[in-house]
């Protein structure tokens, strides 16, 4: 008998947790093989592609700059009007079936009644 080379004598797989436990076929769970044993599949760790880990950063960067460009207009109008401060991020939620980019092109005069009306709702919700 020897230990399993696809859990590494674990007997789970860490990153299939969520299937069965991360219960690890190759061994069935038992964290050792016979001597003979082949693996079906050897088993790596995945490492994303160095390309897609900065697509991810530069798509998370832009998201980010966007929600504050949005969050800053909302505060801003809370300035204006009787929109408390701690209601804004109810608000950016209220108004997520806007796009970013809608919300970034509307003109003042419409953000303003969008705000104003999410901030209606989070009131009402409040009271409830």
């Amino acid at each position: 008998m020897k230990k399993c080379p696809k859990c590494l004598g674990k007997g789970i797989i860490q990153n299939y947790i969520m299937i069965d436990g991360g219960k690890c076929y190759e061994c069935n769970g038992q964290q050792w093989v016979n001597d003979h044993h082949k693996l079906s599949k050897p088993y790596r760790e995945y490492e994303p592609p160095k390309w897609l880990i900065e697509k991810e950063n530069r798509i998370m960067d832009e998201s980010y700059k966007i929600n504050h460009t949005v969050m800053k207009r909302i505060k801003s109008i809370s300035k204006i009007s009787a929109v408390n401060v701690y209601d804004c991020e109810d608000i950016r939620t209220l108004i997520e079936g806007y796009s970013n980019k809608d919300l970034i092109e509307m003109d003042d005069q419409q953000f303003h009644n969008v705000v104003l009306a999410a901030h209606e709702e989070v009131k009402e919700l409040l009271s409830l």
